[in-house]
């Protein structure tokens, strides 16, 4: 009663100013009922709602409830936060000098009344979260490591991809807006004369249209801070998505802190987010499609995998794990799906950014580039043919018979392998499921392995690889061993693909100086998470137990 009776005390003397207490103003009077009206109200409210767990049976059978002094003594427990502004607003009437303070200095007024809200409503908060958790059937768990994981999980994300960040100069981000605004304009957006790996727009016509045209509409600042947060919203939209629909339900506070501390320390993820790249709307969209085709949803899956396809092009590797399961009908919907996008689109960009896109752009992506960030093998490849200093240049990469060669056999090895998938297919379905997400992973690992370009932070899609690995359908069939390899492969694959490019070539100047092709970390970081998706593939030998359905 004393912290509800003084808020109204505190509040109105700090609005209004001290006042004699005998002959308060109207407005000192009204200020005061209306902040004994709000803090009483919801301590009432608490109290009318009967929100204790479960009643405990008494001896003779009977139900005990609590009665209504009890419930209005457990709910006025936020209300004791109120006690310290209550004991302020007696100290403001005394005259030692605080009130005089308080008098003249606006800013300590106002700072006071925050801190009193403030604690107040972090109590009401953890009442009511408190309450309402008690009132839900949760799993037993007698375990505490998974909610504390998951807080310090969380707390470092928090740190690592919003504060940090905040707000990254997301330099890709405005060069699509430049593009977005000369579309709209009827202008061509792709700047030719710079380099093509230099600031130059490398997105479809379409992408521009339906991704980046909306935001175009703001100025660039704003523009960056909703797109800074619509990229993390959808990207944590997509950890929670993937865990509901792979992981056990007594398992997820476990998986979610695991994802928001890969999050946190995984550098292509960090890099997407400074950059502002769009990978948080494709890992999303590439997780709905893999997890509706496992639970034999063709139409959603088709629809995600052709909307991704519109956001960033992809090349034949993760289509093709599609066909070798069968999945026929999820890419004619993707292939339908895109088109139709397509199509609806070109009234608005017209026929021309199309024709030059295919005529002009195209041609001048196909050979790559060899800058240390590009971290496919046809960038290693390329590497060993240049010297330092085309390193850091904006030119495609040399166009050599031998480099042409190298490119060749990787991609025919890459076919030997999808076929090498087709064949070794079980009759099992608990086995077919987790053969269906370990190749899904190995289709997106050949996406970026294997293609002419592919910058650091499109490794941020391997996120749904990882998590892959973790499920305990993937890795309980394999022995010790097997399991040892795994893990070590996919843990260097992390590191490597994590080390940031400017501080790996400050520690690696004099080795690139003689041999260009070492800047190619990342190429070795991809080969590792490939190989622990094909030890996950190729070495179970024990049942496979069955992948949680979507709760």
């Amino acid at each position: 009663m004393a912290g509800v009776a003084g808020s109204g005390a505190l509040v109105a003397t700090l609005l209004h100013g001290r006042t004699v207490l005998l002959w308060p103003s109207a407005s000192w009077l009204l200020t005061a009922a209306l902040t004994w009206a709000v803090t009483s109200g919801l301590w009432w409210l608490g109290a009318w709602k009967d929100l204790t767990p479960n009643p405990s049976p008494c001896r003779r059978g009977e139900v005990h409830r609590p009665s209504t002094w009890q419930r209005w003594r457990a709910a006025a427990w936020p209300s004791l936060l109120l006690v310290p502004g209550a004991l302020a607003a007696v100290a403001a009437y005394v005259d030692d000098g605080s009130n005089h303070l308080l008098a003249l200095h606006a800013p300590a007024r106002k700072q006071l009344l925050a801190y009193t809200a403030a604690m107040y409503l972090v109590g009401q908060a953890a009442f009511w979260v408190r309450n309402w958790a008690a009132r839900r059937n949760w799993p037993s768990s007698r375990q505490a490591l998974p909610a504390v994981a998951l807080a310090v999980a969380a707390a470092a994300y928090v740190n690592a991809a919003l504060f940090m960040h905040w707000v990254p100069p997301q330099t890709d981000l405005l060069v699509n807006l430049r593009g977005a605004r000369e579309l709209l304009a009827g202008g061509l957006p792709y700047n030719d004369h710079m380099p093509v790996w230099a600031d130059r727009v490398h997105m479809l016509p379409v992408t521009l249209l339906v991704l980046f045209a909306p935001l175009a509409q703001l100025p660039d600042a704003p523009a960056r801070l909703v797109f800074f947060l619509a990229n993390q919203a959808v990207w944590l939209a997509a950890m929670g998505m993937l865990v509901r629909r792979l992981v056990a339900p007594e398992a997820r506070l476990g998986a979610y802190a695991g994802l928001l501390a890969l999050g946190a320390t995984f550098w292509p993820w960090q890099e997407a987010i400074r950059f502002g790249q769009q990978d948080g709307l494709l890992i999303l969209l590439f997780g709905l499609s893999i997890t509706a085709a496992l639970a034999g949803k063709p139409v959603q899956s088709g629809v995600t995998l052709g909307l991704a396809f519109v956001v960033k092009p992809l090349s034949i590797w993760l289509p093709l794990v599609y066909l070798v399961h069968g999945r026929w009908r999820a890419l004619f919907v993707a292939g339908a799906t895109a088109g139709a996008i397509i199509v609806a689109s070109l009234p608005f960009t017209g026929l021309e950014p199309w024709l030059h896109f295919v005529r002009v752009e195209v041609p001048e992506m196909l050979p790559g580039t060899v800058r240390g960030t590009n971290i496919p093998l046809p960038s290693l490849h390329a590497r060993l043919f240049v010297g330092r200093e085309r390193l850091s240049d904006g030119d495609p990469a040399p166009v050599l018979g031998v480099i042409s060669a190298l490119n060749t056999a990787t991609n025919l090895l890459g076919l030997v392998l999808v076929a090498r998938l087709a064949l070794r297919r079980t009759a099992h379905a608990a086995a077919r499921e987790r053969e269906w997400l370990l190749d899904a992973g190995i289709g997106l690992a050949l996406t970026l392995l294997l293609a002419p370009m592919a910058w650091q932070h499109y490794a941020s899609w391997l996120i749904i690889a990882f998590l892959v690995l973790a499920l305990p359908s993937v890795w309980q069939p394999m022995s010790l061993p097997a399991r040892t390899a795994m893990g070590g492969c996919a843990g260097l694959g992390f590191l490597l693909l994590s080390l940031e490019d400017a501080r790996l070539l400050r520690l690696m100047t004099s080795m690139v100086e003689r041999w260009p092709g070492a800047l190619s970390l990342y190429a070795v970081g991809l080969v590792c998470v490939l190989a622990a998706l094909l030890v996950a593939r190729f070495a179970a030998t024990a049942p496979v137990p069955a992948v949680p359905a979507d709760a």
